[in-house]
């Protein structure tokens, strides 16, 4: 008599659905699954990968286009630290601080900071400076006296003492050899064109309560006695530090 329980599947009907299922699970994962290497740059959307899909410290200085990194805010920081990109930006800092220099340096024609005067500093010793006076009158009269001042540039760290002070005529003399020439601690005075007065012309420190007979730290004052009329004296003078 036949029994009235289910009968259970045979074993090769069981291999057989499971062979089944896998076939059918395999083809939709195999539709899915894409061969290695397979997502390139052309794949990826522009601005598809951003920050937050990048693992912190995994770039190097080969994955970063240098030529489109901007300023750096502030170079110390950035060299104290091995992150690619902080270190990628203290190069350009550096690079960016060579350039300032190299242009500082261009501007200053190759000589050091140290050839330039700073502010408020005297005459270097060993350096030179120049300029021009002139004095001209209408007087009509033959006696009295003419006066002209000059400013140094740059002040003097002392003063000239008269036994270095040299006036001359055009062509120079011992110490003072030529308009825009001076020997280290003298003041050449190298009167150009003179008319109706006596030379050479004494030259005085206004600096101290009463006149002296030396140049002031920050100038001097010439003074000729006339002779004729419509008196005048032209010229051009240079002191050295000494």
């Amino acid at each position: 008599m036949n029994s009235l329980r289910p009968r259970r599947p045979s074993p090769a009907l069981v291999i057989s659905l499971i062979a089944l299922l896998m076939s059918m699970g395999g083809t939709g994962y195999a539709a899915l699954k894409l061969p290695r290497n397979s997502v390139g740059a052309t794949q990826i959307r522009p601005e598809a990968v951003t920050g937050s899909k990048v693992k912190d410290h995994s770039l190097t200085g080969s994955d970063i286009d240098l030529a489109a990194l901007g300023t750096v805010p502030s170079a110390a920081e950035a060299s104290h630290s091995t992150d690619a990109d902080t270190a990628i930006d203290a190069v350009n800092a550096t690079n960016a601080a060579n350039a300032t220099n190299a242009a500082n340096a261009a501007n200053l024609g190759g000589s050091p900071a140290a050839d330039y005067q700073r502010f408020g500093d005297t005459l270097p010793s060993g350096r030179s400076e120049s300029g021009d006076y002139g004095i001209r009158t209408d007087n009509t009269a033959t006696t009295g006296f003419i006066d002209t001042s000059v400013t140094f540039p740059i002040p003097l760290a002392s003063r000239v003492q008269p036994t270095k002070i040299v006036v001359t005529g055009q062509m120079g003399t011992t110490h003072c050899t030529g308009p825009a020439h001076a020997d280290p601690g003298f003041l050449c005075i190298y009167e150009i064109s003179t008319s109706n007065v006596a030379s050479p012309p004494s030259v005085f420190d206004f600096e101290e309560q009463f006149p002296q007979n030396e140049s002031g730290n920050f100038g001097f004052d010439m003074e000729w006695r006339v002779t004729g009329a419509s008196a005048f004296s032209i010229g051009t003078w240079t002191v050295t530090a000494p």
